[in-house]
């Protein structure tokens, strides 16, 4: 499902450094930008019909000439506003969070919402029989519906490329806990972020089929908690 908007915060806007630190024709050209990919066939990705937009697309799709959008699609590059995925995609990290959070809400939503208020609803009932429930808790664990488990954790992670098939058998065998999961990615995320901010602007996440296949959430990443919640915040915290 798409999401008809995007979760523009005037605040995070103006205090986002690597934006600051852009120039106001680079701004304006990101702003096009998200527009163009809140609105294309995959939200927070520059892509149509699954394939990148080239330079030419996007310079016309900005209004530019080539010339000057590889100038700005530079400065936005080494200011870590913008990001590539293995296969040379800008897409926005902010955007592409915010529709996974979205589709976790849908998906939790379809099945009955909050689990924990669920348990409450199932201690105050004073029927002894067994019922059936058309609500399906979220599991802990990887046993039960591993499929539907695998779903919110590949969503959770931010480069879909590689196969999901293949990222899925690997989740099976691994038998972990989804948790253990859910937490692994976010840990990278942090550490991913960390690198850009400290000289590895580059650096893109792994291959999604290769970062489960690998069980990386098993990987106790570096990031200094000081240095998360002076940078790291402020990048989660704007539309990038």
């Amino acid at each position: 499902m798409k999401m008809p908007y995007i979760k523009f915060y005037g605040r995070d806007w103006l205090s986002e450094q690597g934006l600051r630190l852009s120039s106001l024709s680079a701004r304006g050209a990101w702003i096009d930008m998200l527009c163009w990919m809140a609105t294309g066939d995959r939200h927070g990705y520059m892509e149509r019909n699954g394939e990148p937009y080239t330079e030419d697309q996007i310079a016309m799709l900005i209004g530019t000439d080539k010339g000057t959008l590889k100038g700005l699609i530079e400065e936005l590059k080494k200011n870590g506003v913008l990001s590539y995925d293995d296969r040379g995609c800008i897409y926005s990290r902010r955007l592409v969070n915010d529709m996974n959070k979205h589709d976790m809400a849908v998906e939790s939503g379809k099945r009955g919402g909050s689990p924990v208020l669920n348990e409450n609803s199932k201690t105050r009932t004073q029927n002894p029989e067994p019922t059936v429930s058309l609500r399906v808790p979220l599991k802990d664990t990887l046993k039960g519906d591993v499929s539907y488990s695998f779903d919110r954790c590949w969503k959770a992670y931010p480069d879909k490329s590689g196969s999901k098939h293949k990222a899925l058998e690997a989740y099976k065998k691994a038998n972990a806990k989804e948790a253990d999961v859910m937490a692994g990615i976010d840990r990278y995320v942090k550490f991913v972020e960390f690198k850009r901010n400290n000289g590895f602007r580059e650096l893109n996440y792994a291959n999604g089929q290769t970062w489960f296949n690998q069980r990386r959430w098993e990987t106790e990443y570096d990031c200094p908690a000081q240095v998360k919640k002076d940078r790291i915040g402020t990048v989660n915290g704007a539309v990038i």
